[in-house]
């Protein structure tokens, strides 16, 4: 492996890194509104 297949790689992965902290950060995001979704509303008294 030369240099700059190196340097790409090294590119690919850190890119591959950021990919999969915003797929994770979607997936809780995702997680916390189905978990929001079922739990009934309370409404305050009127």
């Amino acid at each position: 492996m030369d240099v700059s297949q190196a340097r790409k790689l090294k590119v690919l992965d850190e890119e591959n890194g950021r990919l999969k902290q915003l797929l994770a950060d979607a997936m809780l995001d995702n997680a916390v509104l189905k978990e929001a979704a079922s739990k009934k509303l309370v409404r305050p008294a009127v």
